[in-house]
């Protein structure tokens, strides 16, 4: 089955317009506003008000009174923490990486 007509039949196009604007946020762009949202993720202002409100509703984003931008929010951290505690690789690296700062004096991550 080709890419194509694996996201016609099995995909879901809001979802993918969801998950873009979560992995529109960086560490050089935590804030941004709906503006800015709109031309990282090209999703209308219209269509990205009703996805950042559903998202601010359940704590997937935090909205600023204030200055009107938008960070990411606390159900991401849950649901991260989460996946630390489950994977594998981390659960593998953890003690590895304890004992090489312990070692070298040095951050490790």
């Amino acid at each position: 089955m080709n890419q194509e007509t694996f996201e016609k039949n099995y995909t879901m196009s809001s979802l993918h317009k969801a998950i873009k604007v979560l992995k529109a946020f960086t560490k050089e762009e935590p804030n941004l506003s709906l503006t800015e949202l709109s031309k990282k993720t090209g999703i209308s202002i219209s269509s990205l008000q009703r996805f950042v409100s559903t998202f601010v509703y359940e704590g997937f984003l935090h909205k600023d009174e204030g200055t009107k931008r938008y960070q990411l929010g606390h159900s991401l951290l849950y649901l991260g923490n989460l996946v630390k505690q489950e994977s594998s690789l981390i659960i593998v690296a953890e003690p590895i990486l304890k004992k090489l700062n312990e070692d070298m004096g040095e951050s490790v991550s």
